[in-house]
C-alpha cells in the first residue's frame, strides 16, 4: 500500500490501529517536515513528489491520495503516476476539496480557509473523473461525500465497477 501526500501520516495511523500490518506500507510526501511526524511508525518513508513516484510500474494494489491531489499544479501528472504504480486488480482511492456550490454556511467557511490559507485550491470532480478515465483499463466510481468533497474509487483492469 502507497498512502501519496500522507501529510503527518494520520490517515495510516489510524488504519495501524485498526489492525493494518505496517511491513507493507509506503507513505510519500514532498516534505520531509510532514514525513518527520509518521518517523515513529515501523513503515516505509520516501520523500518525493506525487507527479513522479519512485515505483516501479504495476506493484502495488492499493493507493491513496486523500486531501494531497488539490495541492499540486500538474495534477494529470500525479494521477498519471499513480495509475501507473497500480497492479491490474490494483485499487486507488482519492479524496479531494471539489468544486460544489456550497449550500450551507459551514462549507462556504471551509472554502474561504481553504483558499486564504493557500492549502490548495478546489477541484473540478469531472476534470479529475476525465484524467483518471483517460487509461482506457480504469474504472472510476464516485462515492456519495458531503460537503464539498469528492470521492472516487478507481480499479486498474477492469471496465466497470460493480455496485455492492
Amino acid at each position: 500500500m502507497l498512502d501519496v501526500g500522507c501529510g503527518t501520516g494520520r490517515f495510516i495511523r489510524r488504519l495501524i490501529d485498526d489492525g493494518l500490518v505496517p511491513h507493507r506500507v509506503t507513505l510519500l510526501d514532498v516534505s520531509g517536515r510532514m514525513l518527520s511526524y509518521s518517523n515513529d511508525l515501523p513503515v516505509t518513508h520516501v520523500k518525493a513528489p506525487m507527479d513522479r513516484i519512485p515505483i516501479s510500474d504495476g506493484s502495488l494494489d492499493l493507493v491513496t491520495c486523500l486531501w494531497a491531489l488539490e495541492t499540486i499544479e500538474d495534477r494529470p501528472a500525479a494521477i498519471r503516476e499513480i495509475l501507473r504504480v497500480l497492479k491490474p486488480g490494483g485499487w486507488a482511492c482519492f479524496a479531494f476539496c471539489a468544486d460544489k456550490s456550497f449550500c450551507s454556511p459551514m462549507g462556504r467557511i471551509l472554502r474561504r480557509s481553504v483558499e486564504r490559507l493557500g492549502a490548495g485550491s478546489f477541484l473540478q470532480s469531472d476534470e479529475i473523473i476525465t484524467n483518471l478515465s483517460a487509461k482506457r483499463d480504469v474504472a472510476v466510481r464516485q462515492i456519495p461525500c458531503g460537503g464539498p468533497a469528492t470521492a472516487l474509487l478507481c480499479r486498474r483492469g477492469d471496465t466497470e465497477l460493480r455496485q455492492g
